[in-house]
């Protein structure tokens, strides 16, 4: 028993929801205080009750519960009804007749009531509220006679959906024989049809302002003046905008009036979708093709945030409707991208939290979605946003970045595998590894980012572009586990190398693929594996001593180099590579460099050269590791001063200051060295 029971919802489509949240499909990485199936109502309770399949059905999901303070009532039947309808809406209309005798609010979505469905209404005596959206009156005249027995009515929806408005015969003298008998009507919705009535026509044409157009009602209306009307769409209205009796309307061509179309259809299935679109193109019409501000974009820019909260509300409402998703994340894209000028930052203007919303209904919308439109739709969305820095988004940043990958890495379906697909998934990873956060880094690793990058670097292997390799300098910086990672693809130093042979790429790819076999020779446990290459340690040798290419990459190729000689002579595997031509190559190339130069390369630690620079049985590598920790010092004394002394370099540059077999190269940089710092 449901004494307290107000509100009662009933769906026959399993996916829909009446309220809440966008359920995602994804549970991975759940966030257990967020709950985003539940569903409130203010001041009342709201129960949705599961599929009927059947009236039987139907009967024990109502009969269980006796609904002594029921006042409103909403079922929503998806378009394709169950082959027994008749059965179904037989069966409602003998319930709300005989049991639901409170309702003071009805309202019916789909269930293809006609005019001779609605006898029930007279049974209703305290009903002021009654939606009728997207059914079929065909006889007016009969149908509105059935409406206004509820003679109590405040409000009514007798809008229509489709494409074309609904043209009724005579919709005049109907319409203001219901006027007259529902007097208490100040609320009344006629979207989509010619209800309001036809325009007048006059001999000399239709002129825009004709003194005979000056009416301020229809024939329709009468004398009536509303507090509402919904007017989306209707068929030859004979009034101005300017002169419709309502206190609020909404239309499809004035921006305040629309933007009141989103929110007042917000959970109308039906006509939802035709708002959106209508919204779609009225944005797309306001930014197209103009430099320089106007009326409407200035309008369009303060309405933006308002447009976006509720375009997130209506995503939430209908999760199983794909056009609304996709017309809907369009949308949002369209608002958010638009190359024009602007009174605001339209990313400011949205604030924090949502941001965080908007990030988190994308995030829903990219896992669920099998269609490449609301996919590219929510890359523009994230692309605009940019990916959030701040600590708080860590967990929608993690379930981000996890959609991307499930959507682009792992995928089987080639259709995802587009090139600006790719591109964007490597612009947010990239984005992401620049948090400099080795737990992201190592996230990426686990969920297959760097075999995926390695795919499309062996796609393109003769056309290749800089950010697969880009990424993966990033990936592996100081990561251990995602230079294993790379090392265990089969084909990974042969993709280097071939890489690395193409001569039509530029200095900066050459850096950005030198970058990743840094990372990896820092690790002595991988060093191994690089030297069973010879092929690449002579094409690495012999860029780190290049007169042609730029210093950076002589850097990186001698910083490669002397990880690999670091580890003594008995560690050098290679027979046909003599290692006194390698140490040559460093001592050569460091030489030629200036420590006064920016080598354009950030350390998060100077670890590594730390350890190199204690490897006194190979002096041409303590030489390189001390010239970088002065280079750095040098140039970058605020950052690098404070993490040598942080990481305990001081004492190690000491020692080797005052040991007695230092060389004296490396003993003029120890001093330089120590003499920056203090």
């Amino acid at each position: 028993m449901c004494n307290s029971l107000n509100v009662l919802r009933l769906s026959f489509d399993p996916q829909c929801r009446a309220s809440g949240y966008h359920i995602d499909k994804s549970n991975d990485l759940a966030d257990p205080n967020e709950d985003f199936t539940q569903s409130h109502e203010d001041g009342d309770t709201t129960i949705t009750v599961p599929t009927a399949a059947n009236e039987e059905d139907v009967a024990s999901g109502v009969k269980q519960y006796k609904f002594r303070a029921l006042t409103c009532f909403v079922l929503n039947v998806d378009k394709k009804l169950p082959k027994d309808a008749e059965n179904i809406r037989w069966f409602f209309s003998k319930v709300i007749s005989t049991s639901f005798t409170y309702l003071t609010h009805l309202q019916f979505l789909g269930l293809g009531l006609t005019e001779f469905g609605l006898g029930f209404l007279g049974n209703l005596p305290k009903l002021i509220s009654l939606g009728l959206s997207g059914h079929q009156i065909k006889d007016l005249g009969v149908g509105l006679r059935q409406i206004a027995k509820a003679k109590n009515l405040c409000h009514l929806d007798l809008s229509m959906f489709d494409e074309e408005p609904w043209l009724y015969n005579a919709p005049e003298k109907s319409m203001s024989e219901l006027l007259e008998s529902l007097p208490s009507l100040t609320s009344l919705d006629i979207s989509g049809t010619n209800l309001a009535g036809s325009k007048v026509k006059h001999p000399h044409g239709d002129q825009a302002k004709h003194p005979s157009d000056e009416k301020t009602i229809s024939g329709s209306f009468g004398c009536r003046k509303f507090s509402f009307l919904g007017l989306c769409n209707c068929h030859e209205l004979p009034i101005t905008w300017e002169n419709v009796p309502a206190e609020q309307f909404t239309c499809f061509e004035i921006l305040e009036n629309l933007v009141l179309a989103v929110d007042v259809y917000k959970e109308n299935s039906g006509m939802v979708l035709s708002v959106l679109q209508s919204l779609t193109s009225f944005v797309r019409e306001t930014t197209a093709g103009r430099n320089y501000l106007t009326k409407k974009k200035v309008a369009l820019d303060r309405k933006t945030p308002v447009l976006i909260e509720y375009l997130l509300r209506i995503i939430h409402l209908h999760p199983s409707i794909e056009a609304v998703q996709t017309v809907g994340c369009s949308c949002i894209a369209q608002l958010l991208v638009r190359d024009m000028p602007s009174i605001i930052s339209i990313r400011a203007s949205l604030g924090q939290s949502l941001c965080a919303r908007l990030l988190e209904t994308n995030i829903s919308c990219l896992n669920n979605s099998s269609n490449k439109k609301p996919i590219a739709s929510c890359l523009k969305i994230f692309g605009k946003l940019k990916l959030p820095n701040d600590a708080k988004y860590c967990y929608s940043m993690k379930r981000y970045i996890k959609s991307v990958l499930d959507k682009f890495c792992n995928s089987e379906d080639t259709a995802y595998m587009g090139h600006n697909f790719e591109t964007y998934a490597m612009g947010l990873m990239r984005t992401a590894i620049d948090c400099d956060d080795h737990e992201t880094r190592d996230f990426l690793g686990q969920q297959g980012f760097i075999e995926f990058l390695l795919s499309v670097a062996r796609r393109k292997i003769t056309n290749c572009t800089i950010l697969p390799w880009q990424c993966l300098w990033g990936l592996t910086d100081e990561e251990p586990s995602n230079c294993m990672r790379f090392l265990a693809v089969p084909d990974a130093l042969h993709l280097f190398l071939e890489c690395i042979k193409n001569k039509k790429h530029d200095e900066s790819f050459v850096k950005g693929l030198l970058g990743v076999m840094v990372n990896v020779s820092m690790f002595s446990e991988l060093r191994k594996e690089l030297l069973k290459n010879e092929d690449m340690i002579v094409i690495i040798r012999d860029l780190a001593d290049s007169k042609v290419m730029e210093v950076g990459v002589n850097y990186k190729a001698a910083c490669v180099m002397a990880y690999l000689v670091s580890d003594g002579p008995e560690a050098w595997i290679l027979d046909n590579l003599d290692r006194s031509s390698v140490l040559c190559k460093i001592v050569t190339a460091v030489h030629r460099w200036d420590i006064s130069n920016d080598m354009e390369t950030v350390y998060s630690s100077l670890q590594s050269f730390l350890e190199m620079a204690q490897k006194s049985h190979t002096p041409e590598a303590q030489l390189l590791a001390i010239w970088s920790i002065c280079n750095l010092i040098k140039t970058e004394g605020n950052v690098y001063c404070q993490m040598l002394k942080m990481e305990g370099g001081l004492p190690i540059i000491e020692a080797i200051k005052n040991d007695p077999e230092t060389t004296p190269e490396v003993l003029e940089l120890a001093v330089m060295t120590m003499d920056l710092v203090s």
